[in-house]
């Protein structure tokens, strides 16, 4: 991935891609301390807290990898807050259309008490 350092005045932001495809921007949180990090060394690896997993991020070979699942990697970069993203990761969506599924009727929630599906 060719990276350029010139700012404009815009931020950058770091994306990953996703399993299927399309990129999926990083917390502002994540992304803040990976353009940290990359300000410092471009060739540096990081780790860090990212949804309860330790990523180590390898900004030479510009991928992410779980430290408990090395050969797992997913490509990263940087760019502008570009509008075909897929979201942000660990923020979900509202979508209007999505029906909500109730729960099994059990004797708990029936009057019974004892909690077993009815």
């Amino acid at each position: 991935a060719v990276v350029s350092t010139q700012s404009t005045g815009d931020e950058w932001t770091w994306f990953y891609e996703g399993r299927s495809g399309g990129w999926w921007q990083y917390d502002s949180r994540t992304s803040a301390d990976i353009e940290k990090a990359f300000q410092e060394d471009e060739e540096k690896e990081i780790e860090l807290l990212i949804a309860g997993f330790i990523y180590v991020i390898d900004l030479a070979a510009m991928v992410q990898q779980r430290k408990c699942a090395p050969h797992v990697q997913r490509r990263i970069k940087r760019d502008r807050n570009i509008p075909d993203k897929k979201g942000v990761a660990g923020i979900t969506k509202k979508h209007k259309n999505r029906q909500t599924k109730k729960p099994p009727a059990t004797a708990a929630n029936n009057g019974s008490g004892d909690g077993t599906p009815v």
